[in-house]
């Protein structure tokens, strides 16, 4: 049984140009990390598959190691796929450094619906990049029937300024709203804690900001006329020309005089 197991994945992994023709295999464990076997699939050309079966012979994970050669053509060091009822779920790809210092992507993964046409778009509703530069984070990107939504980008090494950036986006995938959410030193220091801005279309097709929305903490409110929340205006006129028009609210959402002279928005 086993040995006609083998033959059958041997014949799968060819025909989906896992492996090549000729290549060598082993089963290198016979009790992994699943509870089942580890089959191991050497190519002519020096790169190998390691694919992962639980005890009731299930395929759960493989991966695939390229050769040294191999990333100078393509980028690539290494692919982790994950599977759930023998439908792919998840891939990760690692590429090379000669390639990330191109591209500054380390890593990617998508997340797959095991529902949908694996070949299409649609398959995948979620891909995370992290950077190969540790302060520049990781952003999320989510999908929907192939369009993206939303993008989430993570600074968890920055102390000033913005820890994390939210891009949302209309249906023809044009980013309208920007929410940006500060370091815990930054609103410590200048009050404000999250920003959201959205974006417009003028009528010569200009893309330009509409409107703004500042909050602050309860502890800025307390020493500026209870200032909780700033709303920003914009109004443009010949070109690019604009004039901000701004009001103020307190927590309860009644409008205010605001405090002046803030120097506030730097980011």
């Amino acid at each position: 049984m086993k040995r006609l197991l083998l033959v059958c994945i041997t014949l799968v992994l060819v025909w989906s140009g896992g492996i090549s023709l000729g290549a060598d295999q082993d089963v290198i464990d016979e009790n992994n990390e699943f509870g089942g076997r580890t089959l191991e699939i050497s190519n002519q050309d020096g790169s190998f598959v390691r694919v992962y079966y639980d005890d009731d012979e299930i395929k759960i994970k493989s991966e695939t190691v390229f050769t040294i050669d191999y990333p100078v053509e393509n980028g690539l060091d290494m692919i982790i796929d994950y599977f759930a009822f023998d439908k792919k779920v998840k891939e990760e790809r690692i590429y090379s450094n000669r390639f990330a210092e191109e591209t500054l992507i380390k890593k990617t993964i998508d997340y797959f619906d095991r529902f949908a046409d694996p070949l299409t778009n649609a398959a995948i509703i979620k891909t995370e990049n992290h950077f190969l530069d540790a302060y520049n984070g990781y952003n999320v990107i989510y999908r929907e029937k192939g369009l993206k939504t939303k993008i989430e980008w993570f600074y968890p090494l920055n102390i000033d300024g913005i820890e994390k950036n939210v891009i949302y986006f209309d249906e023809k995938e044009i980013g309208i709203k920007v929410e940006s959410f500060y370091t815990e030193k930054t609103t410590r220091e200048k009050g404000y804690q999250r920003r959201v801005y959205f974006n417009e279309y003028s009528p010569s097709k200009y893309f330009r900001k509409a409107r703004q929305e500042m909050y602050y903490t309860d502890a800025f409110a307390e020493q500026n006329n209870g200032a909780s929340k700033q709303i920003d205006v914009f109004h443009y006129s010949s070109g690019n020309d604009f004039e901000v028009e701004t009001h103020w609210f307190n927590k309860k959402g009644e409008k205010i005089p605001g405090p002046v002279d803030l120097n506030r928005n730097e980011e």
